[in-house]
């Protein structure tokens, strides 16, 4: 995959958030509390019906841009498979998911948390916050557990963690907890 080039000269958006983002971390650092910053996705506004084009508002940075981002600022990343996978203008799903793991491998250094989600097919750049239910593998979203464990595989850190994002609903919890730790445990 290629970065996506961004000017922060041009976007106010961008300069006062990565400013923002540099102040929360440093003072974080001094109280010794571990402060993460989550991948960002985009989001129907900013992209295309169809799911392949691209309309930025703004610029921001992708998953290839937060690497850097993160290298220099020593930040502590959130991996959201869901987020970073609406930075990939393809439906094939074994092309989406090779360049996933290229983002996320990328990002592993930098990586303390993995925040496991999914995209519902007719999705036009959000994702669903309803983790992985069987109703929504049986839809196609993407990642699948199947996905889902390959990319847990290239990451396998003693000290990263992983959490489901479930429904409202707090019945869900308990269920997601259990299938993500068989899941993890099949590594």
């Amino acid at each position: 995959p290629e970065k996506v080039e961004f000017n922060a000269d041009r976007s106010l958006h961008y300069k006062n958030t990565l400013k923002a983002t540099k102040e929360l971390n440093e003072f974080a650092t001094k109280l010794k509390i571990p402060l993460l910053f989550e991948t960002s996705c985009l989001t129907e506004s900013r992209m295309g019906k169809d799911g392949e084009k691209r309309i930025f508002f703004w610029d921001q940075p992708s998953p290839l841009n937060i690497e850097e981002i993160a290298n220099k600022n020593d930040l502590n990343l959130v991996q959201d498979f869901a987020h970073m996978s609406t930075w990939i203008p393809t439906s094939d799903r074994k092309k989406r998911l090779k360049i996933l793991k290229e983002f996320s491998g990328k990002l592993k250094p930098y990586t303390k948390l993995i925040h496991i989600g999914s995209l519902d097919p007719s999705s036009i750049g959000y994702d669903t916050d309803n983790g992985l239910t069987k109703k929504e593998i049986e839809n196609g979203n993407f990642p699948n557990w199947q996905e889902v464990q390959e990319l847990l595989k290239d990451l396998n850190k003693k000290n990263m963690l992983a959490i489901c994002e479930p429904q409202i609903e707090l019945k869900n919890h308990l269920w997601h907890y259990k299938k993500l730790r068989k899941l993890v445990r099949n590594l």
